[in-house]
C-alpha cells in the first residue's frame, strides 16, 4: 500500500498537467479527481478507518474496499 501511495501522491503532485486519467482496469478515462478518492482509500485503509468486505476473487480470498466510484482490492 505505501508503494501504491507514493505513486498516487506523485500523480497529484503533476494534476496541472493533465485533464483525464486512463487507469488499467477501467474501459475509459475518468476523471483526475478519481486518483484523489484512490489516495483518501488507500490513506483510509492504512490509518485504519477504512476497512475492506472480504470477497472471493480469482485468485483467492481478499479485502475489498469500495469507495465513491472505485474499489481496492487488497
Amino acid at each position: 500500500m505505501q508503494t501504491y501511495k507514493k505513486s498516487l501522491e506523485k500523480l497529484i503532485a503533476m494534476e496541472s498537467l493533465y485533464d483525464i486519467t486512463w487507469p488499467g482496469h477501467h474501459i475509459k478515462p475518468v476523471e483526475k479527481q478519481v486518483i484523489h478518492d484512490f489516495l483518501t482509500a488507500v490513506e483510509g485503509i492504512t490509518g485504519g478507518t477504512m476497512e475492506g468486505a472480504w470477497t472471493e476473487l480469482p485468485m483467492g480470498k481478499a479485502r475489498l474496499l469500495e469507495y465513491k466510484e472505485i474499489g481496492i482490492e487488497y
